[in-house]
């Protein structure tokens, strides 16, 4: 079994204020054989030193990433650190991070830290838990893809780097400390540990009736569907796109159905290539269908309520982790903090928990089989149910 503790701090500019305020809400005395912890943050928490030296303070390993914002039952907001520890006496947790990882030999690099990590466990994870990097030229899908197939299918459960200005140059994943703008963070877990997996996305409202088969594609890359180029097809339908090519060409959410009795996953288009081409937030076979989504204050606060009385059905005392999507956060503006206020009323005391955004959510889904399948989703809200 697996008992969550959470600490939360805004002291972003004093290093002693902030530890004391995080060590004042978890009892190091009290916490099972093994223990680690998981931190999301805002970047200066790295440039001042401060992740640093809670890191030195804590007699665990952390791993984690840079955050819009994030939350615990003692607040919540932009700029702004949570810790949850994970504790347990039978369930064992290892930890490890990459070198910077780049197309050219991401493989191995992945391989390398994980294996650093894996040779210390008992047997094969149960469970793992990791962070990408935000990066322009190496998808979180293609990271996700290695990542499934170098822990045999595992549930895999995270997200990609996020920062309150959304660029490379303040996003961070980070072991102990040591932060990294195109490193992956790994916790692996081995023992008796079967959290329940929730994803929430869009609502069916929000999402088209007419379906598109995918008729040519490569790993994250969309070439037709129906025989034409995406950017023809979403003009066939009366879709307004930003440009005919490039990053951002097209804001409209893509639902995938997967064809395999799972739920469909949301998707976002990243970059529109010259030759119609695009490239897509996961992979997507051929056979699968797409349907065109639409994301709307309605559709994020239905879905996270959604979402969380699917958490209070499943939910225990151990904890739940919740990462949403990036996209969410801006699309609620002016009153942006909207959904994670609704989370942390809702869930309060009743359970440990912790939130925070994220550029890509990582959770599995469940298929027909009753199997758990790792994907890689946008404009979700996902959670880890312990």
């Amino acid at each position: 079994m697996v008992k969550i503790l959470t600490a939360y701090t805004a002291e972003i500019d004093e290093a002693e204020g902030a530890l004391a305020e995080i060590l004042e809400q978890i009892d190091l005395n009290g916490l099972r054989k093994n223990s680690v912890g998981i931190v999301s943050c805002h970047s200066e928490f790295i440039a001042t030193g401060i992740l640093r030296e809670l890191s030195e303070k804590l007699p665990f390993d952390v791993i984690g990433a840079t955050t819009m914002s994030c939350a615990t039952a003692a607040g919540y907001g932009m700029y702004s650190l949570s810790l949850t520890v994970l504790t347990s006496d039978d369930v064992t947790f290892e930890t490890a991070v990459s070198a910077p990882l780049y197309m050219s030999d991401y493989e191995k690099t992945m391989t390398d830290a994980y294996d650093a990590a894996r040779q210390k466990l008992a047997g094969e994870p149960s469970l793992v838990i990791s962070f990408f990097p935000l990066s322009a030229d190496l998808s979180g899908a293609v990271l996700l893809e290695r990542l499934n197939t170098l822990c045999g299918g595992a549930p895999i459960f995270g997200g990609l780097s996020s920062d309150v200005l959304l660029t490379q140059e303040n996003c961070f994943t980070f072991k102990n400390g040591d932060g990294d703008k195109r490193a992956a963070a790994f916790l692996l877990m081995h023992g008796e540990v079967k959290p329940q997996f929730i994803v929430s996305s869009l609502p069916d409202r929000n999402v088209s009736k007419q379906k598109a088969t995918v008729t040519e594609a490569e790993g994250c890359v969309l070439k037709k569907v129906n025989g034409v180029p995406l950017m023809e097809y979403l003009k066939e339908r009366g879709v307004l796109t930003r440009a005919d090519s490039g990053i951002s060409a097209v804001n409209v959410p893509l639902v995938v159905d997967y064809g395999n009795g799972s739920r469909p996953v949301a998707l976002r288009v990243y970059n529109v290539f010259e030759n119609g081409d695009a490239l897509i937030g996961g992979a997507i076979p051929v056979g699968a269908t797409i349907s065109i989504g639409q994301i709307d204050h309605d559709g994020i606060m239905g879905t996270s309520r959604e979402a969380l009385e699917r958490i209070s059905a499943v939910s225990g005392d151990d904890g739940v982790l919740i990462f949403t999507c990036v996209s969410r956060f801006l699309m609620l503006s002016p009153d942006r903090e909207e959904e994670i206020r609704e989370i942390t009323a809702t869930v309060g005391d009743k359970t440990p928990y912790s939130v925070a955004y994220v550029a890509g959510e990582l959770c599995p889904i469940y298929g027909e089989d009753g199997k758990t399948y790792n994907k890689m989703h946008n404009y979700s809200c996902v959670a880890c149910v312990f």
